[in-house]
């Protein structure tokens, strides 16, 4: 897989000349159906479906506006092509939500200099919801009541996932200044077990403009200190060298055998679930071992949970699809592994967009937002071993930066209070305990 910011493009790319063929088709495609959608709803719809992506089309390529930075960019993979155009801050996306005016926030006149527009804020709102999380499908059901508005914020009940708002005034009309626009009676509830950065959700509230938001954090009911250990092994490389999966697999192999297999080992890249499976089933398959070892995209999410559940002694080696989302409660999984701190990878145009202009504004990109978005995510992975007041079992992290990183402090903190310990054999004692 490929990203491509739309600007490193030069205008010589294949991408250009494939973009306007494929606006001229769409035109052909429309003139055809304008003779004939009357003839059938079917018609109809297609012929709503392509003006849809004509606009969607032609909002990508177009300049960016300046009150209000995207970044056009392409997502190449191996089976298709998407063009995207995101936003770098959804904070005033957001605001036009709170303010009850909706998607239909341009004036009169520059709906006339872009009249694809509606296009552009549709596709906003949507940048705006997965900027949080992946939305469950469909909408919520709308009571008609516009007193409170909830956005679960990786917050389903355990801190996974994502619901965004049903429908946040709807068809309001925005044809006077925005900024004069008298808020209606309208709160906004925001709810996690993940987000807060050290009971601090500043990284949160500042990316949505919530200026004078209310936050307030309580403590988890589990009692992690009898429940869980945090182990961090000593004498492993950095994330960055080349054997660091191999020896994330070693480190862990005295543990998954103290443990009797019931271990999820959570990667940070697809790359590192295989070469991670790959050696797990070599060496089970050498000494003998009893532990299956299932492996993500070798069968679907449910079935290969499914299969660990039955197992009752199985190793699941998995990526991001399995750091959230995922309850297996008691005895069934008793050690999360996780080969590093999750920072997004760096070739992520939005991301780099988004840090380059925090940078220009005298921010520190890498604390106020890759160390934030971080400690989330390892939460999240962190959060699949506890899942009820009588669940036991050890969370191994094997990234030394947890350890020898100024930054790393921050990160621990804001982990479950766990007991922590660098020391193998405390941990296999505790394991045999279970």
């Amino acid at each position: 897989m490929q990203r491509t910011a739309l600007p490193q493009l030069g205008d010589d790319h294949l991408l250009r000349p494939t973009v306007d063929l494929l606006q001229e088709a769409l035109y052909a495609l429309r003139e055809v159906l304008d003779h004939q959608s009357e003839r059938g709803p079917d018609l109809a719809n297609l012929l709503r479906r392509t003006e849809q992506l004509i606009q969607r089309l032609a909002a990508w390529g177009a300049p960016e506006r300046a009150h209000e930075p995207e970044l056009c960019w392409v997502d190449v993979g191996s089976h298709g092509v998407q063009l995207h155009r995101t936003p770098i801050s959804v904070a005033d996306v957001f605001r036009r939500q709170r303010l009850g005016l909706g998607a239909q926030t341009s004036t009169r006149a520059t709906a006339q200099d872009a009249p694809d527009s509606t296009a552009e804020d549709a596709s906003h709102a949507a940048e705006m919801v997965q900027a949080f999380a992946a939305t469950d499908e469909g909408d919520p059901a709308d009571d008609g009541s516009d007193d409170l508005q909830a956005l679960m914020a990786g917050g389903d009940g355990d801190g996974d996932g994502a619901k965004h708002p049903g429908h946040a005034a709807a068809d309001a009309e925005a044809d006077e200044d925005e900024d004069t626009a008298t808020p209606p009676r309208r709160a906004w509830v925001f709810t996690s077990a993940t987000l807060a950065v050290k009971n601090d959700f500043s990284h949160f509230t500042e990316a949505l403009g919530l200026e004078d938001a209310e936050c307030a954090a309580w403590s988890s009911p589990y009692d992690y200190p009898a429940q869980a250990m945090l182990y961090v092994p000593q004498g492993l490389p950095l994330p960055s060298d080349a054997g660091h999966t191999e020896a994330v697999v070693d480190a862990a192999l005295p543990l998954i055998r103290a443990n009797r297999g019931r271990t999820f080992v959570l990667c940070t890249s697809l790359r590192a679930v295989a070469r991670a499976a790959d050696r797990l089933k070599q060496i089970f398959q050498e000494a003998g071992d009893p532990f299956p070892v299932l492996q993500q995209g070798d069968a679907p999410r449910p079935t290969l949970l499914d299969d660990f559940r039955r197992a009752g002694n199985a190793v699941l080696v998995g990526s991001h699809s399995f750091w959230e989302g995922i309850d297996v409660k008691g005895d069934a999984l008793t050690l999360v592994v996780i080969d590093k701190l999750p920072f997004a990878p760096p070739d992520d145009p939005v991301l780099a967009k988004r840090l380059e202009l925090l940078g220009q504004s005298g921010g520190n990109p890498f604390m106020q937002h890759q160390v934030p978005q971080a400690i989330i995510a390892l939460k999240q992975g962190a959060g699949r071993l506890i899942r009820s007041e009588t669940d036991h079992g050890v969370l191994m992290i094997c990234d030394t930066r947890l350890i020898d990183k100024p930054y790393g402090r921050r990160i621990w903190q804001s982990l479950p209070p766990m007991k922590r310990t660098r020391s193998q054999d405390e941990v296999v004692a505790f394991l045999e305990t279970l």
